[in-house]
């Protein structure tokens, strides 16, 4: 969090907790994928049984692809990277990885 910004959009600058150590460099391009949310299950449940393959009270969603990054200053434990493209807003706790 830098100055209480807690979202980026496109064409923001957002900061990296991986750097050159880890491979990144200037140029990669990274995807970034919005954490899928847990969603209560609604499936029917009539006098304890069910017609539902599997049957739980909570349904972890899938995580959503919301961006792309462009790299472009490393440093051996950090990186910055330009938003170039976002479908939602990106936050901390997103997950970032190669295409």
């Amino acid at each position: 969090m830098v100055n209480s910004v807690l979202l980026a959009g496109q064409y923001s600058v957002v900061a990296l907790n991986r750097g050159a150590d880890d491979g990144l460099e200037r140029g990669s391009v990274l995807t970034v994928d919005k954490a899928g949310e847990p969603v209560q299950d609604n499936c029917v449940l009539i006098d304890g049984r069910s017609d539902c393959h599997s049957w739980r009270r909570n349904v972890q969603l899938p995580a959503e692809q919301s961006g792309n990054l462009l790299v472009f200053k490393t440093y051996p434990h950090l990186s910055y990277a330009l938003v170039m493209r976002a479908t939602d807003p990106i936050q901390i706790g997103d997950i970032i990885h190669g295409p």
